[in-house]
């Protein structure tokens, strides 16, 4: 959770660089949304940013960083993300528009 994109985005692209450059066989799989939330009993965060973030972490393959098309505009550059396109994301009635973050720091991202 982070309170603007940007420092979310980089954290989640450092996170799998860093993973890729130990060579851990832990295959980092990541979701960001933005939007509204619910800090509940002082610890966990629920709402349907929450929610996607979530989904799209579960579509995501390995090494995949999955966001909602709104993250696009705290991404640095348009080159660092492609359009996926509008996807069924369980629990939504409308299909989500979502991007694919690729940034050249990660050789492997999908």
């Amino acid at each position: 959770v982070s309170t603007t994109g940007a420092p979310l985005v980089e954290a989640i692209v450092d996170l799998t660089r860093r993973m890729e450059e130990v060579e851990l066989p832990l295959l980092v799989r990541s979701g960001m949304s933005s939007g509204e939330v619910i800090l509940f009993e002082g610890d966990d965060y629920i709402g349907g940013a929450v929610n996607l973030a979530s989904r799209l972490c579960d579509a995501a393959g390995p090494r995949e960083m999955l966001a909602s098309a709104e993250m696009s505009s705290v991404v640095a550059t348009p080159e660092q993300f492609v359009e996926v396109g509008p996807q069924d994301v369980p629990g939504f009635l409308q299909p989500i528009d979502v991007i694919r973050l690729v940034p050249a720091s990660v050789p492997h991202a999908v």
